[in-house]
Parts: structure tokens; sequence; C-alpha cells
């Protein structure tokens, strides 16, 4: 084994970007951790390509672990390139490909010798491609220890309580006898840290979850539902989870692990049935921590590491189309705006020369893209 380099775009301590930095220290004592949207901002495209090349160069990589966002800072022909050049693995994570896939997800797929999802229930349309792909999210149990607690809250929910259809749920719940602890946006309480977050699911007999995931950039998004990371954080904490329903999610918990439901009217009933059975709560919470220890993140990396020593790393070549370059040009209509604000101007050419070679302009990138560079640079400053 020799080195990593993991880039990702989030390394903010609420992040899960945390979780998968303890995954890697597990197995690599020095890896080169790389946030490329910072680096990017302070050294423009070539800045942080010749930084990763100068990491290949001088380090003995085997892998390079891309937590990709969403913004289109990494041009994906240069990753096909340095993995072509350097036999260089590359393992790509995908954290939501039921909103990225079509226009983003599947373009930077092609990078990948690996792809890496969070959820099995979106697997097949990577396969569909050709992709390997590897499956399951890690979480830190130094961040989610289980927490023997006293449990004095009946029931909670953390999270936005204006997405999809919530409130639905929850008034009904009120109406009908149930009092819910909330936090999160939108909430009273509001937005809590990891540590008060910990202490409400650990406190609460009955962790709810919501798996619709609305997006407002699409309205067929109000169809999508999604395995969230909550519930094996709050199956880590020691709490029973009752969760709403989502395709892939009985592939991993069983119905003696955790319960699910699909109606404000079955949630309810469900309540009320395990408020009458604590035992079958706890014995339920105990068997759900079991299974969820086996997305504990140094878990999840060794098997991922076993995985990318199964596999041969393929020759790569990058096939664009007019849905994910639209995506793509935009990006840098907004960084070469960002760069010439704040007086950046090699940075700013870089950007101009991809737009130029790509001889495409719209009115969004006028009236949108690069207005949106103007402000963030100046909300920076």
């Amino acid at each position: 084994m020799n080195n990593i380099i993991f880039l990702t775009e989030n390394l903010s301590p609420n992040s899960h970007s945390i979780d998968l930095l303890d995954g890697i220290h597990s197995l690599y004592h020095d890896p080169i951790i790389i946030n490329y949207f910072e680096t990017y901002c302070e050294h423009g495209k070539s800045g942080l390509e010749r930084l990763i090349s100068k990491q290949i160069e001088s380090s003995a990589i085997d892998m390079i672990l891309i937590n990709l966002g969403t913004t289109c800072i990494i041009d994906p022909e240069f990753i096909c390139l340095i993995s072509n050049k350097y036999g260089i693995k590359i393992v790509v994570i995908f954290p939501d490909p039921e909103h990225n896939f079509e226009d983003h997800d599947r373009y930077y797929a092609q990078c990948a010798d690996i792809c890496w999802l969070f959820a099995n229930a979106t697997e097949y349309l990577f396969n569909l491609y050709g992709y390997k792909t590897f499956i399951g999210q890690g979480f830190s149990i130094i961040r989610y220890p289980l927490i023997n607690a006293e449990k004095k809250i009946p029931v909670s929910f953390i999270g936005g309580i204006d997405r999809a259809d919530r409130k639905k749920y929850i008034s009904f719940l009120n109406e009908h006898g149930i009092s819910i602890e909330l936090a999160g946006h939108g909430t009273k309480r509001g937005l809590v840290s990891v540590e008060e977050k910990n202490k409400i699911i650990s406190s609460s007999h009955i962790h709810l979850n919501f798996t619709k995931v609305e997006n407002k950039r699409l309205k067929i998004f109000q169809r999508v539902r999604q395995q969230k990371g909550r519930i094996i954080e709050s199956l880590l904490l020691g709490t029973f989870v009752l969760t709403e329903y989502c395709p892939g999610l009985r592939d991993i918990f069983s119905d003696s692990e955790l319960d699910i439901f699909n109606s404000p009217e079955e949630l309810l009933l469900k309540i009320n049935y395990y408020f009458k059975n604590p035992q079958i709560i706890s014995d339920m919470a105990a068997r759900g921590h079991k299974k969820a220890l086996y997305y504990e993140s140094s878990v999840v990396f060794k098997r991922l590491t076993e995985c990318v020593n199964c596999t041969s790393i393929m020759d790569k070549k990058f096939i664009g189309d007019s849905q994910f370059n639209i995506k793509y040009i935009s990006a840098r209509y907004y960084f070469f705006s960002r760069f010439i604000f704040i007086f950046k101007f090699k940075q700013a050419f870089s950007e101009l020369y991809s737009i130029i070679g790509s001889k495409s302009i719209s009115a969004k990138n006028v009236l949108f893209d690069i207005p949106r560079g103007f402000k963030h640079a100046l909300l920076k400053k």
C-alpha cells in the first residue's frame, strides 16, 4: 500500500467528508488531502492541476479518491489524463445521483475505475453504462457514538420541515396527540450542531426519517426518494428509527431492525403500536445498531480498498454532450467573472480560454453566471 490523494469540495466540520477522513486515516497514515474548491478559488484551474500532478510525481500515489461536488470545478479530461499517464486508480464518490445523474454524474463517471455510491437504489443507473460500482456510506463512530441516554423524548425529527410533504405528516401527528421534538431548517429551534443533534436523537424513543428529497431545479424531483444518512447515524447512536419508504432500504435493514411507513395514517398507527411495546423498540434499536456498525467508516473503507485492489485500471476517454457542456461552461463563466473581480487575471484567462474553445454563450451566461461570480467574489471580500 502506497498513498492516497483525497480531493474534496468541502471539509466543513459538519460534513460527511469528516466521516470519510476517519476511514482514510484507518488505512493511510499520511494521506494527501486537498480542498479542491479552496485551491481552485485561490490558484485557478492550472494551479489546482499542477498541485495534483506534483503530488503524484513526488509521492507514491496508488489511488485518487474524489469526493465530487456539483460545481464542475474539476476538469474530467484532466482526471482521465493523469490516470492514463501515471497508471493511478480513480475512485469518484457520487453522493446524490438521484438528482445529478443525467447532466453530471454519468459524465464524470467516465473518469472513475470505481464509482462509489452511498445507496444501492441508483446502482443500476451506473451499471447500464458499464461503470463499476461500490456501495456503502461510511459513518464515524467518533461523531456518532453509542449513547445510552435516558429516553425522555417520545418522537423526534431533525431536518428541513419545508421539504416535500413533511409538514403534512407533522401536522397530522400533532392533530392526533403525538408531540414531536423538532430541529432543523424551518423549525423554531432551527439548525443544531452535531452534538445537539446527537443528544436529541439519543434521548428519543423513536426518531423519524423522511426520504422524499424534492429539489426545486426540476418539478419531476417531487417523485424522488433517497436513502438518507440520518438512518445510520441514528442507529449508531442507539435509537430506534421509523422511516418513510425508499427503494433499496429493505436490502440493507430487515423489519426486525427498523420499520417503514408509507402514509401519515400508517405512521400514526405504528407510533402508537411502539408506544405500547417499548421492549420491541429497545430490541429493534439494538439489532439496528449492530447492523449499522457494518457502515462504520474504517469498515467501509477497508471494503472499498479490497474492491480497488481487485479492479484493473481502465484506459479512460471522456465523452461529452451538450447537456454536460452547458453545465460545465456555465461554471467557467462564473469563475471567469469571480477571478476578474479579485484581479486574478491569469486565472481568469484560463477560464476565458475554455469559454472560447467551447464557442458557447447564452443569455444565462451573461445575465446569471457572470453576475453570480461577481456577487460571490464580493461576499468573499
